[in-house]
């Protein structure tokens, strides 16, 4: 299987070059045309084209940028994303008044937290949804603050 490994890793760097030499010229569409030399012609020069070449090249290279950024997508850790900019922009109460009573949990909105835990922050949380949100994400951010949860403390 390791000669597999090595041919997947060699077809996906290959992809990648392709990819590159395709944005600079824009003349093959996929890597299996430019291995067997297939490109865009007319058939005929006599017919009228209602489509220029260069304008499917333009559309080819749009889907294939398309592609290669959904092919980017799982590396980036989106919910990390999310609640970084959740907590930028979050209308929940603020920081002070919420350690200070206690009543809700951060993620879930119980009143009153079960089993209350504190995150590194001071934030109250219930400890599942903290503990599971740990777990989850090993960057978590707390949703109040957006501090990096790295300890929970009981309340």
């Amino acid at each position: 299987w390791r000669w597999m490994d090595k041919l997947e890793s060699l077809w996906k760097t290959l992809s990648f070059i392709h990819f590159v030499h395709f944005l600079w010229q824009g003349r093959y569409a996929s890597l299996v045309d430019r291995m067997l030399g297939m490109r865009l012609t007319t058939k005929s020069s006599s017919l009228p084209r209602l489509m220029s070449f260069e304008y499917m090249n333009r559309i080819l290279i749009w889907s294939t940028f398309t592609e290669f950024v959904v092919f980017l997508l799982p590396f980036i850790e989106i919910k990390s994303w999310f609640r970084r900019t959740r907590a930028l922009f979050s209308t929940r109460p603020s920081a002070a008044a919420s350690t200070e009573s206690g009543e809700r949990c951060g993620v879930c909105e119980a009143s009153p937290p079960h089993s209350p835990h504190a995150a590194g922050c001071g934030h109250v949380f219930c400890y599942y949804c903290l503990k599971s949100e740990m777990m989850a994400d090993e960057h978590f951010a707390c949703p109040h603050c957006g501090t990096l949860a790295t300890s929970i403390a009981r309340c």
